[in-house]
């Protein structure tokens, strides 16, 4: 019984509760850190997703001028 005792964690239900709190914050920020990288590559995605979408138009109406000026026959 002596040794249970020792440990002041094992015994008090704060110490234990601060403990659980403690590993929280620690995986709560790794978690944090983790998104803010992400948030970035997504900020890079969406911005090369815009570019393709201007180039894709721009390729829409380039072919549709060349359909009309090369298959007008008078």
């Amino acid at each position: 019984m002596i040794k249970n005792y020792q440990d002041p964690s094992k015994v008090d239900k704060l110490s234990q509760a601060q403990k659980n709190v403690d590993e929280t914050k620690i995986i709560l920020h790794d978690n944090i850190k983790k998104l803010l990288e992400r948030q970035g590559d997504l900020d890079t995605l969406v911005a090369k997703s815009n570019d393709l979408s201007k180039g894709a138009k721009a390729f829409y109406k380039n072919t549709k001028k060349v359909n009309k000026s090369c298959c007008n026959i008078f």
